[in-house]
């Protein structure tokens, strides 16, 4: 059974105006009313409803009255926008937005950088309220009342965390978008009879309202694979800006780690990416999201000025950030097709030939990739499990194809040339080189990477993520 999620960027709804809303692929489906969240409830039927609305909103006399307390600020604006959901039910998520106003004699002013505060707060907004939704996951946005800088980015974060869902539940995650055709431009008196009245969900009068298109815009199917698409650029590995000023703990340790997971994640290099998986704890990335998310908020605050007020941010998120999520993707992923085993380190992780075969569903939607691994996994099934050898103790896979190890392709180790020639053989065999790559057999075939070479096995992961 599928979830369908709808959300949807809102301006200030006071001065919208009531119009007709229908939809061509079922016309039979006609719905008056001041937005579209109306006819958007018609067509999906959701199981929930989320509204992004931007702290630009709040009163001004309420800034002054919050000051440092930002939770006070999304208070109010959740408390105005509440009052025209006109029967639907949604939860209100309150983001950073760009606004100057004059208001009785003061100049009320909001500032923020979208790019490094809206959007990243939406993406993780979004991935942490769906990342658990049971069944199937169906995401639907709705961009028709958003203003600036909504719309585009809200589309820009929910492809993203569509990808990013997908890979962390190990599913397909589907995307419907909608936009309303514009309002059209009415002679005042006409518009006034359309405007709201005292009942903020009925028009002042009962004129014929103007028939809107709602428009299907865009529709797609994200796949395990497609996160790979936004793994990349991670060379500045700071999660705020001033990181002097906070301390999460083993922060670099964690930055390192998700790195290392991404690149294995890019790479197909499964073999590695389960061992990662096995020896990163998953709390510790999200206890460090969601205390940057804290530290920002408290850093969001009302700054009083002669003339007026100020809502402004003392941080702005940077790449580390999207490091942290997207490493998060990756691992619940990996950790859902992985057995509960955990080691304590890498030189003690084991991954199963099982286990490789069961990681594989993330490579979904890479045929070249896929193809890669196949053909690496069916070389060491041939050569290990239908061969019929018993392997007690832990042996180089070099030496199990009959290479020596000494006269492999790397004969002078160390030199930069030698790494180049490393991490391209690496990258080729999906992390199964053989001078790394260590096996036994048990009851199934257990691998790991020689502990001596797993410096030269991060450069190679480390590589392919920034």
């Amino acid at each position: 059974m599928s979830e369908r999620i709808c959300i949807a960027t809102w301006g200030n709804p006071q001065e919208w105006r009531f119009a007709e809303y229908y939809s061509e692929d079922q016309p039979q489906r006609r719905v008056r009313a001041f937005s579209t969240l109306n006819i958007l409830h018609e067509i999906e039927q959701p199981s929930k409803t989320i509204i992004i609305a931007l702290d630009t909103l709040a009163d001004p006399d309420k800034l002054e009255e919050c000051g440092s307390d930002y939770s006070c600020v999304e208070a109010n604006v959740r408390e105005k926008i509440g009052k025209y959901l006109c029967g639907i039910e949604a939860e209100i998520v309150v983001l950073p937005g760009v606004f100057s106003k004059r208001e009785s004699g003061r100049q009320i002013i909001f500032r923020s950088d979208p790019q490094k505060e809206f959007l990243p707060l939406l993406i993780y907004e979004l991935y942490d309220r769906l990342l658990n939704v049971d069944g199937e996951l169906e995401v639907v946005l709705d961009i028709s009342h958003g203003i600036n800088f909504m719309p585009t980015l809200a589309y820009r974060a929910v492809t993203e965390v569509a990808a990013a869902l997908a890979v962390a539940r190990t599913e397909q995650v589907k995307l419907r978008v909608y936009q309303a055709d514009p309002y059209p431009s009415l002679p005042r008196e006409i518009g006034n009879r359309l405007a709201r009245s005292d009942d903020l969900c009925k028009p002042a009068s009962e004129d014929e309202p103007p028939s809107l298109r709602y428009n299907k815009i865009a529709e797609a199917t994200f796949k395990l694979w497609d996160l790979s698409r936004y793994v990349a650029h991670y060379s500045e590995r700071r999660l705020l800006t001033a990181p002097k000023d906070y301390d999460f703990g083993n922060l670099d340790e964690l930055l390192e780690k998700a790195l290392l997971l991404l690149g294995a994640y890019r790479l197909g290099a499964l073999l590695q990416l389960g061992l990662l998986a096995k020896t990163t704890h998953i709390e510790d990335l999200e206890r460090v999201m969601r205390r940057a998310v804290e530290f920002w908020r408290s850093k969001r605050r009302v700054v009083r000025e002669i003339n007026g007020l100020k809502l402004e941010s003392d941080k702005k998120f940077l790449t580390g950030f999207y490091l942290l999520l997207h490493g998060h993707a990756v691992l619940r992923g990996a950790k859902n097709l992985l057995s509960e085993s955990e080691s304590a380190s890498l030189d003690e992780a084991i991954v199963t030939f099982k286990e490789i075969n069961e990681l594989k569903k993330l490579l979904e939607g890479s045929k070249v990739v896929t193809i890669l691994v196949d053909r690496e996994i069916s070389k060491l099934d041939n050569k290990v499990r239908k061969s019929g050898n018993i392997i007690n103790d832990w042996t180089l896979y070099a030496d199990i194809l009959e290479k020596p190890e000494g006269k492999s392709l790397l004969s002078h180790r160390g030199s930069p040339s030698d790494m180049e020639r490393f991490k391209r053989d690496f990258i080729a065999h999906a992390g199964f080189h053989d001078e790394v790559v260590e096996l036994r057999t048990r009851d199934n075939i257990e691998l790991r990477v020689r502990p001596s070479e797993w410096d030269r096995v991060k450069g190679a992961l480390k590589e392919a993520a920034v």
